[in-house]
């Protein structure tokens, strides 16, 4: 896959972020993060998780091999130069909660390879 997952950083806090890393330039609109959901008996769900479409945007990883998907922060697209001098892309969910804040949630990456749609029309 173009990206992968890495880690939850600070999961359940207000500053909780998905840190992802660049394997090969891509466009990073066609991938999709979502948080696995359960029922009361512990068992994954079709109840409706938090969806997160990253925006259609080149990266390219010789210059930005790391990315910050903040849950709640509302910051805009920017890139950041981390104190160990990585550039690093930095977007934002815009959430008003915490995904990750129980043991064993999981955030999930999909790479999407053909997408149709169909809009309603009256």
């Amino acid at each position: 896959m173009d990206i992968s997952l890495d880690r939850i950083v600070n999961a359940g806090e207000e500053n909780e972020y998905l840190l992802l890393s660049v394997n090969k330039d891509c466009n990073l609109g066609k991938f999709l993060i979502y948080d696995t959901t359960y029922d009361q008996d512990g068992n994954v769900s079709n109840k409706l998780p938090h969806l997160y479409r990253f925006p259609a945007m080149i990266i390219k990883k010789d210059n930005t091999p790391l990315i910050r998907l903040y849950t709640c922060r509302n910051y805009t697209t920017q890139e950041w130069l981390s104190p160990q001098g990585i550039n690093t892309l930095i977007l934002s969910w815009r959430l008003q909660e915490t995904i990750w804040n129980k043991e064993g949630d999981k955030a999930n990456l999909i790479e999407i390879s053909n997408e149709s749609n169909i809009a309603f029309t009256k």
